[in-house]
């Protein structure tokens, strides 16, 4: 009786990436989301609006998974990781490599036609970013007190 050799199976996702293109505009998308956002620090409180998420039209969504209460310097911009939703697809996007973590599709959705559609809709935000009409912009408020203000709000109390 003759033994054949079986081949290995991996069962281990295979790595996806967006495109160079798609990871430049999403590079611009945060920079101008950054750039938009206020930031307020005085001696006692901070405050801060920021944008967190861009829709475009009611067809394409993005979030920044970016968690910050201020603006993000520079050299930090490209952190953690964007979240994207259009066409029943959820992608999550690591901003350093490019690298598609996570994702949710239609089972019969190539992803030529997947890179495709994301490589458009994102030239296209960043193309209408300051049309109100078209862009719309998810803002969220942080406020608080810094260190110095939380003592003096404490003294205040327990000397009541």
């Amino acid at each position: 009786m003759q033994v054949h050799n079986i081949q290995s199976v991996n069962f281990e996702k295979k790595q996806r990436f967006v495109t160079p293109k798609a990871k430049k505009n999403i590079e611009i998308l945060l920079n101008k989301m950054n750039d938009e956002g206020i930031s307020d620090k005085g001696e006692y409180y901070f405050q801060s609006t920021l944008i967190k998420g861009l829709k475009y039209k009611d067809d394409f969504k993005l979030i920044d998974g970016r968690i910050n209460v201020g603006k993000i310097k520079q050299k930090d911009q490209m952190k953690k990781e964007t979240h994207v939703f259009f066409d029943n697809i959820k992608l999550i996007i690591d901003n350093v490599t490019g690298e598609i973590k996570d994702f949710k599709k239609p089972f019969f959705t190539r992803w030529k036609k997947i890179m495709q559609t994301l490589d458009e809709y994102l030239v296209k935000m960043n193309d209408n970013y300051e049309n109100a009409d078209i862009v719309k912009k998810k803002r969220i408020s942080v406020a608080g007190f810094t260190q110095k203000g939380f003592e003096q709000e404490s003294s205040n109390k327990t000397g009541e």
